[in-house]
């Protein structure tokens, strides 16, 4: 079973971090951890899946503004830390993802490229990092993905397009933004279930074909507390 898009993302599937013993401390090197970039309290911190993380790099990267997306690689010294409240980190770097925002629709035209293979990075907020494969896809092509929904199940389905020109290099993954279809779904508790499926054709008729995203346990139901 492919699950991955590019050779490089491999390392995704195998454990995020390493530890090393360098001289005695405890240093972790963490690698495409799903980020959200907030310059509201400090002008160099990111929203972790692993928490708030602080580093003067990113205060350098000249393209990174407040809520963008991001998978971001740094490393923890944790013998050296000065807070409780988010982590120091050094060695930062990135890259970009494309990002969406659940929609109530039945989908826009165009978007008939099928899906291989979906997985889950993790979320910031009600942000969900997913990652996808195409047996057409050649390494770093990028492309749009939509993520629709409708009130009367809870079930959201993706789907994906080329570029309508050209081919954009980068990492094929996607940040939805998730909370309107929470919303539309959650109970009074703010909990909410609900399904994930990803468009992989169509039938002889014309129809939208979609299969189900199972979890690590192997089930096809998430369910989880809206923050």
């Amino acid at each position: 079973m492919k699950r991955l898009v590019f050779p490089f993302i491999g390392m995704l599937m195998f454990g995020l971090s390493g530890c090393f013993d360098n001289g005695g401390e405890n240093i972790q090197d963490f690698r495409y951890i799903p980020s959200i970039v907030d310059y509201s309290l400090f002008g160099d911190m990111l929203n972790t899946s692993l928490g708030p993380i602080r580093s003067a790099e990113i205060s350098n990267a000249t393209d990174l503004f407040y809520g963008d997306p991001i998978l971001a690689f740094f490393s923890v010294n944790y013998d050296q830390q000065t807070s409780t409240e988010y982590t120091v980190a050094y060695n930062f770097d990135y890259v970009k993802v494309n990002s969406a925002t659940a929609e109530q629709s039945t989908g826009g035209p165009g978007f008939d490229l099928p899906i291989e293979e979906i997985d889950i990075l993790g979320w910031v907020d009600n942000r969900w990092f997913f990652v996808f494969a195409h047996k057409e896809a050649s390494n770093n092509d990028f492309f749009f993905y939509q993520m629709v929904y409708d009130n009367d199940e809870p079930i959201v389905y993706l789907r994906a397009k080329k570029p309508d020109t050209g081919i954009i290099k980068g990492v094929s993954a996607c940040a939805f933004n998730m909370y309107p279809f929470f919303y539309k779904h959650m109970d009074a508790d703010k909990k909410v279930s609900f399904s994930i499926k990803y468009k992989i054709g169509v039938d002889s008729d014309g129809r939208d074909e979609y299969k189900s995203f199972y979890n690590e346990s192997g089930f096809d139901t998430f369910t989880i507390t809206v923050e």
